[in-house]
């Protein structure tokens, strides 16, 4: 699942999340209900098709053994 959240200033950062189809669906209706993340969510299946984030996604999924939905939070533990 491939998709941008736009920020109050307008900028944006590209979300990969390597989930089931199954869990991006549930995902993507949570974050369309969240009121949090409405009008700020941009799905663009093309994303994911730059030669650069191909190798990278492959790169981490023959690396990485578990995804955890907080990486990348700098809020460090609550």
């Amino acid at each position: 699942m491939q998709f941008t959240i736009t920020t109050p200033d307008g900028e944006s950062r590209l979300h990969l999340a390597p989930v089931t189809r199954l869990l991006a669906s549930g995902f993507e209706l949570w974050l369309h209900a969240n009121p949090a993340f409405q009008g700020r969510i941009h799905r663009d299946p093309d994303l994911a098709d730059q030669p650069l984030i191909r190798f990278t996604l492959a790169h981490l999924l023959m690396e990485e053994r578990s995804f955890d939905m907080l990486a990348g939070d700098t809020h460090g533990p609550h």
